[in-house]
């Protein structure tokens, strides 16, 4: 599309000369603002091991986390929730230890994950391409341009 700089009428790329006042029209196209969100599939063919484990971090320590702090939490109060080498733990111990077994199983099972996520995606690109669909707000879009 072309808009005229004199009266901001809009036109189709075909006309060069504004039918309203006669002013050449210049060459300066411009798209419209797409209706959001836009759709939109991506191809991926091969990730990276750095992403899988970012995607996996992210996935495990979520609910790992979550749940040992809780379980600390209610420690903290004296139930007993937290249990190690035969010993339940409560108070401030029980807090302390339910974190530190959560950041531990989450780092277990993202190293766990991440090597048989990468096997898998490695297999399965071997034979097709791994085809994501995907939502683009307006925010998004403006940032991609950023960057």
């Amino acid at each position: 599309m072309k808009k005229c700089a004199n009266c901001g009428n809009e036109y189709p790329d075909n006309i060069s000369v504004c039918p309203v006042d006669q002013t050449p029209l210049t060459g300066e196209t411009f798209t419209k603002e797409p209706d959001y969100p836009v759709v939109r599939t991506i191809v991926i063919r091969r990730f990276t091991f750095h992403t899988i484990c970012k995607i996996v971090f992210i996935g495990v320590s979520i609910p790992i986390f979550s749940f040992s702090l809780l379980s600390g939490l209610l420690a903290l109060f004296g139930e007993h929730t937290v249990h190690q080498k035969g010993m339940y733990y409560t108070g401030i111990a029980g807090l302390g230890l339910a974190i530190f077994n959560g950041s531990v199983a989450t780092l277990i099972a993202t190293f766990i994950f991440c090597i048989t996520f990468t096997i898998s995606f490695w297999f399965v690109s071997k034979f097709k391409p791994l085809r994501l669909i995907c939502f683009t707000d307006k925010q998004t879009d403006e940032t991609d341009a950023r960057t």
